[in-house]
């Protein structure tokens, strides 16, 4: 009697672990995003000083205003409200990925429009830039100070 309720048992562990292996492939999803460099790749932009703007060359910049180049400022929008970069755009970082952003810096590589990204310092922008970079955005450029020590220079 025994040896039919072990049986039974089994067969019910066996039917549910199935049927969440079942459920776990109907539901999985391909990713929204594939990455396009690899990880060298990736390690060698980062050494790049093609890649990097300094303060001298982000005022030069600004000051010519040839549309052929976008600030973007990846701090909270209150920050940005208080103070930013003339003519700049805010997307906090954590929304980088949101469809619509995306999709304009795909438009912006298309156009050859240079995106220059800052926060309140470089390692809060680099974050910004290497995910981008790695979705095959590839005009993107980092301010190598932060904002604040902009505004100091």
């Amino acid at each position: 009697m025994t040896e039919i309720y072990k049986t039974r048992r089994l067969k019910i562990v066996s039917s549910i672990f199935i049927a969440i292996i079942i459920i776990g492939f109907i539901t999985l999803r391909t990713p929204d995003y594939n990455y396009t460099l690899t990880v060298e790749q990736t390690i060698n932009g980062l050494s790049l000083t093609e890649n990097a703007v300094n303060a001298s060359e982000a005022f030069k910049l600004m000051a010519s205003n040839n549309n052929k180049c976008l600030f973007l400022d990846v701090r909270n929008p209150h920050e940005f409200l208080t103070n930013h970069i003339e003519n700049s755009i805010n997307i906090p970082a954590s929304e980088i990925l949101k469809e619509e952003n995306f999709n304009y810096f795909r438009k912006m590589d298309q156009e050859n429009i240079s995106i220059i990204i800052y926060g309140n310092d470089a390692l809060q922008a680099n974050g910004a830039r290497m995910l981008l970079n790695q979705l095959g955005i590839s005009n993107v450029k980092l301010l190598t100070v932060g904002f604040n020590t902009l505004l100091q220079v």
